[in-house]
């Protein structure tokens, strides 16, 4: 009888398991308008997708002012990050610059501002709301 081999096959099946149960909870409805150029690309339609969206509520940061710390000024700091299931995401690629518009709230929309693709499972993106 064989032993089992380094867990990989049952990593990948809790993982999607855990994933599907993930969005299926806080996953909301999002287009993304690939850009180029500043304008719309017309190579790479607009495409509906779903996908959790994480809004930081953000916080005031105070920039260090030299020795005399004279600067009277706040910068309010936020990340907002999408995790996209690869396994089921089937639009176009991704690229910095493009938007995505959260339809399911507000209809905010949000610039790529960086691809995060090293997760295995997930292609992250940090996005900045315009």
């Amino acid at each position: 009888m064989p032993i089992a081999g380094n867990g990989e096959d049952v990593r990948a099946a809790a993982m999607a398991k855990t994933m599907a149960a993930v969005d299926a909870t806080f996953a909301r409805r999002l287009r993304l308008s690939p850009m180029k150029d500043g304008a719309a690309d017309p190579n790479r339609p607009q495409h509906p997708f779903r996908a959790p969206l994480r809004v930081s509520a953000g916080e005031d940061q105070m920039p260090k002012g030299g020795g005399g710390k004279s600067w009277a000024t706040a910068i309010a700091s936020g990340v907002t990050i999408v995790a996209i299931d690869r396994g089921t995401y089937d639009g176009p690629p991704i690229r910095q610059h493009d938007r995505i518009r959260d339809l399911s709230l507000g209809d905010t929309v949000y610039e790529v501002a960086r691809i995060d693709d090293r997760d295995d499972n997930r292609l992250i993106l940090e996005l900045n709301e315009i």
